[in-house]
Order: structure tokens, then C-alpha cells, then sequence
């Protein structure tokens, strides 16, 4: 059995150092991080000789996933996103990412059950 922990970049070395087998990432965190936030979290991946099989936090709280007027722009916009987003996980060792995401799935204000559906 192997045990790992949610965790920051900044703090994978410390997980290493406890012993951990792999670190748990954040989706939506990886997926917006500027490209040299992003390489800092490769650097940091490979100086904690740890992996990064799985990764939670999905969506951001702010990301919309309805739209009254364009939902095809919402497609392309959660496309971008997820192919943006795996890519980078692949990069890192992920293979499962955890949906979750109650803020970005929650109905937003204006709309009804009916319109989000």
C-alpha cells in the first residue's frame, strides 16, 4: 500500500522527507500556474524524488461551468482547460484527478435548477 498527501509544491520535499510515497496535487493550481510557476513545480518534483499520481481541487471556485446565453464557449473554455490541465499533470506523473469542484458545480446566482441542467 502506498501512502500519500495533499500538498503544495512548496512543500514536497518536507513530505518526501516524512516518508510519504507520493504527493497528492491541486488540479486547478497546476493548470493556472504562469509557466515558471509551473517549472518551479517540476524542479520541486524532482528534487523530492517523490511522484505525483493523483491530483484534487479540479475546478476553481470561480470557473464557470453554466452560461444562459453561449454554453459553447463554456465547452471550449473547460476544454482548453482540461487539455491544458492534463497535459501538464501527464507531465508531473499524474493519472487520476478528482472532480470535487462543489464551488465550480454549484448553481450559480440568477440561475434556476432548470437553466443549469
Amino acid at each position: 500500500m502506498k501512502i500519500g498527501v495533499c500538498s503544495s509544491h512548496d512543500r514536497w520535499g518536507i513530505v518526501a522527507a516524512a516518508g510519504y510515497d507520493y504527493v497528492e496535487g491541486n488540479f486547478s493550481k497546476i493548470t493556472l500556474a504562469s509557466d515558471e510557476e509551473f517549472e518551479d513545480m517540476k524542479k520541486a518534483l524532482e528534487a523530492s524524488g517523490l511522484k505525483m499520481e493523483s491530483a484534487n481541487g479540479f475546478f476553481p471556485g470561480d470557473f464557470s461551468l453554466y452560461s444562459k446565453d453561449n454554453f459553447d464557449e463554456v465547452k471550449a473554455n473547460v476544454r482548453a482547460y482540461c487539455e491544458k490541465g492534463f497535459s501538464r499533470g501527464a507531465f508531473l506523473g499524474q493519472k487520476v484527478a478528482v472532480i470535487g469542484s462543489s464551488k465550480a458545480r454549484n448553481i450559480r446566482e440568477g440561475y434556476t435548477k432548470d437553466e443549469a441542467e
